[in-house]
């Protein structure tokens, strides 16, 4: 899935944000899947191009990030600012293909051990959010949704509600 972004296209640090993104998704419950890692897995190996250097250095670099990301705020409250900021971080730097092939990503990370938690929900709202900021138009809020519907038509019943009520709270209508 997320065939969105075309192999080969993505530079080495946009590569990094979407993989980190998407391990952040995987963790974030504090249980990673083998199904949600292979997903990672997949979009690494279609992605990584060998001009990138060591892919097991990359993937450590990441690994330490997210150890990063989630050690010092593991249950507290104030992890969800922290989000907000890592997000931003993440997004911005990216085209809007390739925010909409994180977007793919994460849904499909998320989806893949059939669990919806909401801490999955909380995050993968807070990338949406970062994602529509800067669709000024509504050709790109449109684009946007259809591609992720796709998605959430393989979604389980009530992730794919959550996340058509967070496009209706934006004023968006679901496609």
């Amino acid at each position: 899935m997320t065939p969105y972004i075309a192999p080969g296209t993505l530079e080495k640090t946009h590569l990094f944000n979407i993989v980190y993104a998407a391990n952040i998704m995987a963790v974030i419950d504090m249980d990673v899947d083998v199904a949600e890692q292979q997903v990672i897995e997949d979009f690494l190996k279609t992605h990584f191009q060998p001009d990138f250097g060591d892919l097991a250095a990359f993937k450590k670099e990441i690994d330490n990030k997210v150890r990063e990301f989630l050690l010092p705020y593991r249950g507290k409250p104030e992890q969800r600012q922290l989000h907000k900021l890592v997000i931003g971080e993440v997004v911005n730097p990216l085209s809007y293909v390739e925010k909409v092939g994180l977007a793919g990503l994460l849904i499909t990370v998320m989806d893949a051990d059939g669990l919806h938690l909401p801490e999955e929900l909380s995050l993968l709202q807070y990338f949406l959010a970062e994602i529509n900021k800067d669709a000024n138009d509504k050709l790109h809020i449109h684009n946007l949704q259809s591609i992720l519907e796709m998605d959430l038509h393989e979604l389980r019943g009530e992730v794919a509600e959550k996340v058509t009520h967070f496009f209706h709270h934006l004023h968006f209508k679901p496609i």
